[in-house]
């Protein structure tokens, strides 16, 4: 059994997703290929999730080009899929991050222009689940669920609850492929504070606010800047922004905040960050603030989050508007307005300060867990092998979620 797994854009952690799902399959099969585009190698992505496996599996890499619209960059993932396929016999194929592609290769497959290789099965992760939220266009909505129905995967794995509720109550067809799949994210139990901060070279004292990952306007970057300048809060509070910023962020950083980053309140290494860095920065926070507008689908610094055991301040919104109360992570609030999130921040300063778990946050961090991750992602080669599920499989912890 040859298996491939097809990512030819590496940015941020998606390679973290490729490496996770490539050690779950490299547990009952030795030949698996991945696939990603040929500037990859050099990347700190690459080096930190693939160089370490890279004895155990095969690469194969190809150009291509990252710009365009999202209508352009996906016809470009398909063309290379299809190309890569014609050319490597394939049984069984994982497209990690297969939004966009999924729709046109079903505007393609439904008369007859795009179709996978006689015995080869195809899974999908679809991130997003525009579909499902408030606001939808309707006519877009409509048509991106009927290019769903006529994609050629045999599996699409929705990670989002609310997409999959959408799903299961209005398409039963469609819903007999769409498994609910854990975010495919690694996390770790959190560490002490003091350790965390000390590890990443940080001063320990002062509380911190935070957000971790590559930080841009879709999480709400120039917001979070913007509402930490407004926040009354002590002098010794400080806010961290743990990954890579994007320009603009970096623009309000620097023309709109000098003083704060230069009096050392304002605190980033503005780079990618390991796994190891991620995890120990999410615990040397003491609440992780997601502003993330209109955003929609799964935040793995949530989940990140709740697995380390710190509060969380985010977006009224989707699915961080459900999953945040529900169980019992922290507040949500109208994180698009600067003053309500600005107001925010202390409050939650003061309560982090005697937060404890609430043993439903520990349910939706055994959801999330890697063993749960490598579980969804492998029950379908394991049934094509005649193996049993792997061990370690875990339902979404919320019963409601379908009655609702």
């Amino acid at each position: 059994m040859k298996a491939m797994i097809f990512e030819p854009v590496p940015f941020g952690h998606r390679l973290t997703g490729v490496r996770v799902l490539a050690e779950a399959l490299l547990e009952i099969i030795d030949d698996v290929l991945i696939v990603t585009s040929d500037g990859a190698p050099s990347g700190d992505p690459y080096k930190n999730q693939i160089l370490p496996i890279e004895n155990r599996v095969k690469v194969m890499t190809a150009p291509f080009p990252s710009e365009g619209t999202p209508w352009t960059i996906g016809r470009k993932k398909l063309s290379l899929l299809h190309h890569v396929l014609k050319n490597t016999k394939v049984d069984h194929v994982y497209i990690p991050y297969a939004d966009g592609m999924t729709q046109i290769a079903g505007l393609l497959a439904k008369p007859g222009l795009f179709s996978l290789p006689k015995g080869t099965v195809a899974e999908a992760l679809t991130m997003r689940g525009t579909y499902a939220y408030p606001g939808a266009d309707k006519f877009k909505a409509r048509l991106m669920l009927r290019a769903l129905e006529w994609s050629p995967w045999n599996k699409i794995h929705l990670i989002d609850p609310l997409a999959y509720r959408f799903v299961h109550k209005n398409l039963p067809r469609l819903a007999k492929r769409c498994p609910l799949l854990a975010d495919p994210i690694e996390t770790r139990p959190g560490i002490d504070r003091k350790l965390a901060r000390r590890l990443l070279g940080l001063p320990e004292d002062g509380r911190y606010l935070g957000c971790i990952g590559e930080i841009d306007s879709r999480k709400g970057g120039e917001l979070l800047l913007r509402a930490f300048k407004r926040a009354k809060l002590e002098e010794t509070d400080r806010l961290y922004l743990a990954g890579r910023l994007t320009q603009p962020v970096r623009d309000v950083l620097n023309n709109e905040l000098g003083e704060e980053f230069r009096a050392g309140r304002i605190i980033t290494p503005d780079r990618y960050l390991t796994e190891d860095e991620l995890n120990w920065a999410t615990s040397a926070l003491d609440v992780v603030v997601t502003p993330y507008p209109g955003f929609v689908g799964s935040a793995s610094i949530v989940i990140r989050a709740a697995a380390a055991g710190r509060v969380v301040l985010g977006n009224d919104y989707g699915w961080m508007g459900y999953v945040i109360p529900t169980f019992k992570l922290g507040r949500v609030c109208d994180a698009t307005n600067v003053d309500v999130l600005a107001d925010a921040f202390p409050q939650k300063l003061d309560k982090a300060m005697t937060y404890v778990p609430d043993p439903i946050s520990m349910e939706l961090s055994r959801f999330y867990s890697i063993d749960n991750v490598r579980a969804g992602w492998t029950a379908g080669i394991r049934q094509r092998l005649g193996l049993p599920p792997r061990a370690g499989t875990v339902e979404w912890p919320d019963p409601n979620l379908l009655k609702s």
